[in-house]
């Protein structure tokens, strides 16, 4: 009787312990994988974080009221659209009266021409009353130092390069810097990492 009581306590013990066990060393293994973030998977979390924030292209947004997309009478702004005028990307003209917001005298105002359609990108909400063009778009993507700052972060370079279109040459001018080098962080959590990353173009 006392044999077989002591037979049951034991295997209750060793099924308690065995399962402990198990959950110790699955909690140990997802703490490990979670814990080590190499380059290329670094990587892949800031292209899935560039295309879910839509950060893909840089875009000059314009309002349309009520029939044109205005851009202003700011002198130097309105060199840079005969530019792309002369190149046959837009038509530019100055209107007044009745076709301004109350308050606006003049101001230029400009049309898309066949020629701009690949470079139109339509607003999210889909609003007709706004259109987005694409001055670049991010070209490559490389990530390099990443290095752990804490037992569950890490820090990494993130070089972008870009492609400029035909409108950001101008709008944005061709001196612009087109390689940029930005800082990203990632936090390791219980449902994932955690990607801090900003793009300033």
């Amino acid at each position: 009787m006392r044999v077989m009581q002591y037979l049951k306590i034991s295997v209750k013990q060793i099924w308690r312990i065995g399962l402990c066990a198990v959950m110790l060393l699955g909690g140990f293994a997802a703490g490990f994988s979670a814990d080590d973030l190499t380059e290329e998977e670094a990587k892949k979390l800031i292209q899935s974080v560039v295309k879910q924030e839509g950060k893909i292209e840089s875009l000059e947004r314009y309002q349309k009221y009520p029939n044109f997309y205005y851009i202003g009478s700011d002198e130097k702004t309105v060199e840079k659209y005969r530019k792309l005028e002369d190149a046959g990307y837009v038509k530019l003209r100055l209107v007044s009266g009745k076709d301004l917001e109350k308050g606006l005298n003049s101001a230029y105002v400009v049309e898309f021409t066949e020629k701009a359609i690949p470079y139109i990108v339509k607003p999210e909400s889909g609003s007709e009353d706004r259109i987005c063009i694409n001055l670049a778009k991010i070209d490559s993507l490389d990530v390099t130092g990443v290095k752990r700052t804490a037992q569950k972060e890490y820090k990494a370079e993130v070089m972008l390069g870009y492609k400029v279109t035909p409108f950001g040459e101008v709008l944005l001018g061709r001196g612009v810097k087109l390689d940029r080098k930005e800082d990203a962080s990632f936090e390791a959590q219980d449902n994932g990492w955690r990607v801090k990353f900003k793009i300033n173009f």
